[in-house]
């Protein structure tokens, strides 16, 4: 019950749960690979009022060694313009970590 025709559970420890099967998928909440994200934002008044400012920095940690961190600020004119501004450091084990910088904007009519 409340689970899609066709879903198993296996128990771990059975035959039907070792690791890319079937069963470990289906059971992926019980693997002990955790992930954390979090963003803490501050908010501060932009264009003179009519609109808000928001600097913020993210993590992002997954149990398989890779990591993420963020910063930037995002910047909102009413409900019709949004723009952000976005500096992100990924790694990924003993590799070289990626760098990148991102400019988006988004005007809605």
């Amino acid at each position: 019950p409340g689970f899609a025709e066709g879903t198993q559970r296996y128990a771990p420890g059975s035959p039907g749960y070792a690791p890319g099967s079937p069963g470990y998928a289906a059971n992926s909440w019980l693997n002990p690979g955790g992930r954390l994200s979090a963003e803490l934002g501050y908010g501060v008044d932009a264009f003179h009022g009519m609109g808000m400012g928001t600097y913020y920095s993210g993590l992002e940690r997954a149990g398989s060694g890779f990591q993420s961190l963020r910063l930037g600020k995002r910047w909102e004119l009413g409900t019709q313009l949004q723009m952000s501004v976005e500096g992100e450091r990924n790694e990924f084990g003993l590799m070289d970590p990626d760098h990148a910088i991102s400019v988006q904007g988004l005007l809605l009519w």
